[in-house]
Protein backbone atom coordinates (compact mmCIF):
# COMPACT_ATOMS: atom_id res chain seq x y z
CA UNK A 1 0.00 0.00 0.00
CA UNK A 2 1.11 3.63 -1.10
CA UNK A 3 2.48 5.56 2.35
CA UNK A 4 2.79 8.93 0.99
CA UNK A 5 2.48 11.36 3.84
CA UNK A 6 0.45 13.60 2.33
CA UNK A 7 -2.80 12.19 0.98
CA UNK A 8 -6.20 13.74 -0.74
CA UNK A 9 -9.59 14.37 0.54
CA UNK A 10 -11.01 11.88 -1.60
CA UNK A 11 -8.02 9.53 -0.54
CA UNK A 12 -8.82 9.73 2.87
CA UNK A 13 -12.79 9.61 2.05
CA UNK A 14 -11.68 5.95 0.73
CA UNK A 15 -8.84 4.74 3.40
CA UNK A 16 -11.83 5.50 5.87
CA UNK A 17 -14.97 4.43 3.76
CA UNK A 18 -16.55 7.26 4.51
CA UNK A 19 -18.35 10.40 1.86
CA UNK A 20 -15.66 13.09 0.85
CA UNK A 21 -18.36 15.82 2.21
CA UNK A 22 -17.77 14.32 5.73
CA UNK A 23 -14.41 13.89 5.14
CA UNK A 24 -14.38 18.31 4.36
CA UNK A 25 -16.26 19.06 7.53
CA UNK A 26 -14.36 17.06 9.99
CA UNK A 27 -11.54 18.50 8.28
CA UNK A 28 -12.76 22.11 9.08
CA UNK A 29 -13.80 20.84 12.71
CA UNK A 30 -9.97 20.13 12.82
CA UNK A 31 -10.64 16.14 13.72
CA UNK A 32 -8.57 15.24 10.34
CA UNK A 33 -5.11 16.90 10.36
CA UNK A 34 -4.91 18.77 7.15
CA UNK A 35 -2.70 21.80 5.63
CA UNK A 36 -3.58 24.00 2.87
CA UNK A 37 -0.78 24.39 0.04
CA UNK A 38 -2.66 27.04 -2.06
CA UNK A 39 -5.55 26.05 -3.46
CA UNK A 40 -4.91 22.61 -2.52
CA UNK A 41 -6.12 20.80 0.51
CA UNK A 42 -4.15 17.70 2.11
CA UNK A 43 -4.73 15.24 5.09
CA UNK A 44 -1.67 14.18 7.24
CA UNK A 45 -1.86 10.27 6.70
CA UNK A 46 1.08 9.54 9.36
CA UNK A 47 -1.18 11.84 12.29
CA UNK A 48 -4.77 10.26 10.75
CA UNK A 49 -3.36 6.88 11.82
CA UNK A 50 -1.72 8.10 15.07
CA UNK A 51 -4.90 9.04 15.85
CA UNK A 52 -6.97 6.60 14.57
CA UNK A 53 -4.28 3.87 16.59
CA UNK A 54 -4.94 5.98 19.92
CA UNK A 55 -9.11 6.21 19.64
CA UNK A 56 -8.72 2.34 18.95
CA UNK A 57 -6.22 1.79 21.81
CA UNK A 58 -8.73 4.18 23.88
CA UNK A 59 -11.96 2.08 22.63
CA UNK A 60 -10.21 -1.07 23.88
CA UNK A 61 -9.13 0.42 27.32
CA UNK A 62 -12.95 1.60 28.25
CA UNK A 63 -13.88 -2.10 27.43
CA UNK A 64 -12.02 -3.51 30.13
Amino acid sequence: MDKRRWISPSETAALLGMHIQSIYVLIARGVIPAARVGRKVLVDRHLLEKELEQQAQDVSRARR
